[in-house]
């Protein structure tokens, strides 16, 4: 690293100009940089059960942000709000861009999903780097989400008390529920846990006691079958918090600082604010004003440690709010950044140390790019950083001592565009009429307008399902440049990168008052217990028929699949018993293969056979997403979306033919001997779910018997996610145990019992406070102590047609047939043409919200591009987004907007 020594504006002072290239120690790396980001760009923000969410995945590697070639496989989940993983899909990454399609089933409860997606790689880092997105999720009937459980709220004494009263309905969220509910709240930083009995009708009240400033009321209650329901009430709708952020953390008494501040509201979303900071006298010293986010910035002159400070916020009519600032010390070091316009200038100042050597290091994405290490003059050393030195995004600077100390850090928004791709967008015209032809022509280039080859998608959406979000939503730009390095929820981001343009000054105050704290390369990762996934494989080991401990070396082992064509693959296990399948050929979510096993001289043999399971990361939904089904923007969205289906559901010929599959009656239970056997044993059934009636429900992304049982039954069986594997349980407090036809399953065999092929199921069964429960217990668990035995609980009796017991069905010698899952292949996006006068006069509404998309776009050697699709008969704002991504990890957004109108209207009607 080159260095100029000069002066400039503080007289006997020397600057160090930074003038090229970097410290042998550029390229040391925090382990975190090695982590992947993960994109989801989605067509909408808000979605109906029975639609279709329609996606892109972006996977950048490395502190270069290139497209990643570590991972072949993206695992992308759909969780619901009673923490449910509902949909998980397995997409296919091609130099880190894949794209995707999940339907939502009409059945699905109406809330907040989490839609998430990771890698295997990226479970190294914690939750750090594992993409999240919340999308709240309407039924039919939209005007629901406006009905919450009234609280009503009363003053008990003079002293200002309140007392709460809410009624609950558990049977809305589960119709099953009967008996007592043990509630969990938040309130004021404090958990509490009550039981509330019925006590009006079907509701419970919750009575409880409030402090005089309670503002939020967070109330979590599971029912019998293990439903959960989170609600969150607002009790003060006034309230705000402004905090303050001294640049390097602390007020030094005698140096001026940079502040920045923060505003929220009740919701945890930012307030537009104003005031005034002043002494202990009621002296002002500087007004400050913040942007629309809540958030801003201001100088503060020299400050004495003798005096106390405050800021006074302006309230209208109100009294001012007065906030007390953090004490001033009377000595420290402070981390000052100007932006020079072509260079960074950072300044220490101290008044702790004077000519003491400090240590100053400039870092992106966990790789160190400088490191200068100098002596203060006199308290003071200032040195400058070409910004065209430096990478496109945030910039970490940290202070230390010659120990290696943190004395002071600051985040850096550097804006080099010479890394961003610039979209030329070519739309004839800024008004059309409904299922007219839109054409457009895209050219892609660098900022020295040279044509680039880059991955490039294209969503055309109705404007009205956005509402005030519109240009503020997540895009490629600022989730991979702001979002993905800071955690927590970033308000708007759109707001801070719209188009070409950055919003600079939000930029820095965001930075300052969500900076170090939240900043995710601050930590060191070492352990790596995940490896990368490249290809897609079928991973697991062999053991012997007898002794499932002593793995089988020399095991010869085929894999076939006949869901669409043959696919056959021969592996041998290795001295360990393993064996390892790629089967990224394979599509469609799952499919069901046969593995035949034989000895080394081709005689089949059956071998016990163990496939490697991954478990997923947890799921932790935080109650501040909750607002988001009372969010009116959410709303009027989602009723606009709902008139659209019943205009549709109206215009069908033929209404839905919709077969209701209900449980058998017991009265009318055909006893058979082995049926016989159990309910001597164990007792009658209580509920008896015909296997018919579960075949009927299976879909192509079935994955076995729970997985049919949990999105389809959930009012006769209870299934649970433990241990990364699907469980039935009849209640939450008691234990349940499994029969296949009769015989008790042991318990390290619990695993194989979701994965019972559906055709094979004749019926499942479900006895309740089951007969002998304890001896049946020890026949499941040998080892277990009688003591351990619980003296009831519930059974689970599956009963397949060929009556042989866990496996199933009768098979040949050395054949297992297990059901796996594969990759999910993206649907292909349908757009109606209207080329003719007849297409134009059809009848069929058209009301598209998502009018066009296009994930993949295809771009040929001169960067160029042209897309044609044909308007609906909506008519208003309609947004198209463009987002690009090179080769090189440069990133391009284009957003552009133009009305559809009927024939004659105009501006001036």
């Amino acid at each position: 690293m080159k260095l100029l020594f000069f002066r400039k504006g503080i007289p006997g002072i020397l600057f160090f100009l930074v003038l090229g290239g970097v410290t042998s120690v550029s390229g040391q790396v925090n382990t975190l940089s090695y982590a992947e980001k993960i994109y989801l760009q989605t067509d909408a923000e808000v979605y109906t059960a029975g639609s279709q969410i329609w996606f892109k995945a972006v996977v950048l590697a490395g502190p270069l942000h290139r497209p990643s070639n570590l991972s072949g496989v993206l695992h992308v989940d759909l969780i619901s709000p009673s923490e449910e993983v509902v949909v998980s899909q397995l997409i296919r990454l091609n130099q880190g861009i894949g794209s995707g399609t999940i339907n939502l089933e009409n059945s699905l409860a109406q809330g907040t999903y989490l839609l998430r997606a990771y890698t295997r790689w990226n479970q190294n880092f914690d939750t750090d780097f594992i993409f999240e997105k919340r999308l709240p999720v309407f039924t039919a009937d939209a005007q629901a989400v406006s009905k919450v459980d009234a609280p009503g709220i009363t003053q008990t004494d003079a002293a200002g008390s309140r007392n709460l009263k809410v009624l609950l309905d558990p049977l809305a969220v589960d119709s099953l529920h009967r008996g007592k509910l043990a509630v969990s709240l938040a309130l004021d930083g404090k958990q509490d846990t009550l039981t509330v009995r019925k006590k009006e009708g079907d509701f419970y009240v919750l009575d409880y006691p409030l402090t005089a400033d309670s503002d939020v009321l967070s109330i979590h209650y599971r029912t019998d079958t293990g439903k959960q329901h989170f609600q969150t009430l607002v009790l003060d709708t006034t309230g705000i918090d402004v905090q303050f952020f001294p640049e390097s953390g602390d007020f030094i008494a005698g140096i001026p600082s940079q502040v920045g501040f923060k505003a929220l509201g009740y919701d945890g979303l930012g307030r537009k604010v104003s005031g005034s900071i002043i002494d202990e006298y009621g002296k002002e010293l500087v007004r400050f004003k913040s942007n629309v986010l809540g958030m801003g910035s201001f100088r503060l002159p020299s400050l004495s440690d003798t005096l106390s400070y405050y800021a006074r916020i302006d309230r209208g009519q109100a009294s001012a709010l007065k906030i007390a600032l953090p004490r001033v010390k009377d000595k420290g070091t402070t981390l000052v950044l100007r932006d020079l316009g072509t260079s960074l200038q950072v300044n220490v100042l101290s008044t702790a140390l004077k000519n003491d050597t400090v240590v100053i290091q400039l870092s992106s994405r966990g790789r160190l790019l400088y490191k200068l290490q100098e002596p203060m003059q006199e308290g003071i050393l200032p040195v400058i950083f070409p910004k065209t030195k430096l990478p496109f995004g945030i910039v970490a600077v940290s202070l230390h001592d010659e120990q290696g100390a943190t004395i002071s850090r600051r985040l850096y928004f550097n804006e080099n565009q010479q890394e961003m791709l610039k979209l030329n967008v070519d739309l004839p015209k800024k008004e059309y009429t409904p299922r007219e032809a839109v054409r457009v022509k895209l050219e892609v280039k660098d900022t020295r307008s040279r044509p680039q080859l880059a991955n490039a998608s294209i969503l055309v959406t109705d404007a009205s399902q956005l509402g005030e979000t519109v240009n503020y939503r997540e895009n490629i730009l600022s989730y991979f440049l702001i979002q993905s390095e800071l955690r927590g929820n970033i308000e708007k981001p759109g707001f801070y990168v719209q188009n070409d343009s950055l919003h600079t000054e939000a930029l820095d105050d965001l930075l300052l008052t969500q900076g170090w704290v939240s900043y995710k390369y601050d930590t060191i990762t070492t352990i790596r217990k995940f490896q990368p996934e490249p290809v897609l494989l079928l991973e697991g080991t062999v053991s012997a028929p007898l002794n499932k401990n002593k793995r089988r070396e020399g095991v010869k082992l085929a894999l076939m699949s006949f869901d669409e064509e043959l696919f056959i693959q021969e592996q041998v296990s290795d001295s360990l018993g393993r064996f390892r399948f790629t089967i990224d050929a394979l599509s469609g979510g799952y499919q069901n293969l046969l593995i035949q096993t034989s000895t080394e001289n081709g005689t089949n043999k059956d071998y016990n056979l163990f496939l490697t399971s991954h478990k997923k990361p947890d799921v932790n939904l935080r109650q501040e997403a909750q607002f988001a089904l009372t969010d009116t923007t959410a709303v009027q969205a989602a009723r606009q979306k709902t008139q659209q289906q019943t205009v549709l559901r109206e215009a069908m010929p033929f209404g839905d033919e919709d077969i209701a599959l209900d449980e058998v009656l017991v009265n009318s239970y055909k006893m058979t001997p082995k049926r016989q056997e159990v309910a001597d044993e164990y007792g009658m059934p209580d509920r008896v779910i015909d296997g018919k009636a579960i075949q009927a429900k299976e879909k192509k992304w079935s994955y076995g018997l729970y997985s049919v049982l949990l999105f389809n039954f959930p009012d006769k069986i209870r299934i649970v996610r433990k241990g990364g594997m699907l469980k039935a349980e009849v209640s939450l407090s008691d234990t349940t145990l499994v029969l296949v036809d009769g015989q008790p399953v042991l318990g390290y065999n619990y695993d194989m019992i979701p994965n019972l092929p559906v055709s094979e199921i004749e019926s499942f069964e479900i006895i309740e406070m089951a007969k002998n429960f304890s001896s049946l217990y020890l026949e499941a668990y040998p080892n277990a102590s009688p003591l351990e035995a619980p003296p009831w609980g519930h059974v689970i009796a599956i009963y397949t047609y060929g009556g042989n017991g866990l496996f199933a069905a009768e098979r040949p010698k050395g054949i297992i047939k297990q059901r796996v899952q594969v990759f999910t292949e993206p649907e292909a996006f349908y757009t109606p043409k209207y080329e003719t006068r007849q297409d134009l006069n059809r009848s069929e509404p058209d009301l598209r919200s998502t009018l066009y998309w296009d994930p993949e776009l295809a771009i040929d050697d001169t960067g160029k591009a042209e897309v044609s699709f044909y308007n609906p008969d909506n008519t208003g704002t309609m947004l198209m987004l463009i987002e690009a991504v090179s080769a090189n990890g440069d990133l391009g957004y284009k957003m552009l907007q133009y009305e559809i109108k009927k024939p004659g209207e105009s501006d001036y009607k």
